[in-house]
This record gives C-alpha cells, sequence and structure tokens, in this order.
C-alpha cells in the first residue's frame, strides 16, 4: 500500500481486497494496511454489517464474502490500479490508449465532489 489511509478508505480497500481475493485471513490484512490485527478485527466488524462477511477459525479458515454475494457486487478499480493505468496510458498507441481509457472510466470509483 502506498500513503496512509483513512479509516473509511482502509475499510473500502479491505473489502475490495475480500470481494478479489475470495478468502483472506486476520494477518494477511494487518501485513497489507500496516495496522494491527484488532484495528482489522474492528473494521472486518463494521464492514460485515453492510456487506455478508463471514469468518471461519480453524486450519482452512479466513474471511470472505458469502458465495451468492460475489456475483452481485460491482468491482471498481483499486487506488493504487487506477494509478498505475494513469501513468502507463502515455506510453501507449492510440488505439490501446482508448481501451485503457475506456477500462479506466468504466471501473474507477466515482468521484464525487465536495
Amino acid at each position: 500500500m502506498t500513503g496512509k489511509l483513512s479509516t473509511f478508505e482502509r475499510r473500502i480497500e479491505i473489502l475490495f481486497f475480500i470481494i478479489s481475493s475470495k478468502k483472506v485471513t486476520l494477518s494477511e490484512l494487518s501485513k497489507r494496511y500496516s495496522v494491527h490485527k484488532n484495528t482489522v478485527y474492528n473494521d472486518i466488524t463494521f464492514l460485515g454489517r453492510y456487506a455478508p462477511i463471514r469468518a471461519k477459525s480453524g486450519v482452512n479458515g479466513g474471511i470472505f464474502l458469502m458465495e451468492d454475494y460475489h456475483n452481485r457486487v460491482f468491482r471498481y478499480l483499486s487506488y493504487d490500479e487506477e494509478r498505475v493505468l494513469t501513468e502507463i496510458i502515455d506510453t501507449l498507441d492510440q488505439p490501446e490508449k482508448n481501451i485503457v481509457s475506456n477500462i479506466i472510466n468504466k471501473f474507477s470509483m466515482p468521484k464525487t465532489a465536495i
């Protein structure tokens, strides 16, 4: 991860990471976001109010979304994914620029005016 995320940003990133990974552990999330396991636990508890996140302990345990929920979630690019695509777009030929630009426009999180 690059830079320090706010609590809200970290929670959204965690949710998207769980969606894309299918199953993760508390330790993985703790290392990925450079926060204590208790912080990740609190984030998961919070997210569990709004998304069907489940946790299973044991050898094959982890944190995951209920299986049928994966098909109903729209997936946005992460901040880092969008940043990298934006950085490389100028190195591409015009047809590829158009394709990457369409990907960015289609899958970027909506920008809200404040």
